[in-house]
């Protein structure tokens, strides 16, 4: 569900960029840069929604330390050089800064798809999951409220 919807919001950002910029200006200028933005923009939309979607799932199962990792190390160790060389290096502007984003957004979404489809034992989770419904078990312990309470 998460990737058909990315995917329908990311198609139209793209096909809807001239469109959109025109109903913010009349400037031809300003209207070319939203549109080029708008670009590298849908395809980031695309790599970091389903990026999201992965990390909930890692997230319910309590590897938020695997997300964290994943997070430092693609967007601050690899996006934000690579951002900053593609603006620096060959004046990119903007569009260079929005590839750092693309370029993280892809190496965090392809690195927890792996750990979602190939590291994860579904079996267990599911076993987990089902203990945690029968003893209404919850991650941080909380207490159960009843109606004494």
């Amino acid at each position: 569900m998460g990737l058909f919807l990315v995917s329908i919001n990311a198609t139209l950002m793209f096909a809807l960029r001239y469109p959109i910029a025109r109903h913010f200006t009349t400037d031809p200028e300003v209207i070319d840069a939203v549109a080029e933005l708008m670009c590298v923009a849908s395809l980031s939309h695309f790599v970091t929604g389903i990026g999201t979607v992965l990390s909930g799932t890692l997230n319910a199962f309590g590897k938020q330390a695997i997300v964290a990792s994943f997070n430092l190390t693609s967007y601050y160790l690899i996006g934000l050089p690579f951002g900053l060389w593609m603006t620096s290096s060959y004046g990119w502007g903007l569009v260079g800064v929005w590839s750092g984003v693309v370029v993280a957004g892809a190496v965090k979404t392809l690195g927890e798809a792996y750990i979602v489809v190939f590291c994860i034992d579904w079996k267990q989770e599911c076993q987990l999951a089902a203990r945690r419904l029968r003893t209404q078990e919850t991650c941080g312990q909380l207490p159960i409220a009843t109606e004494e309470t």
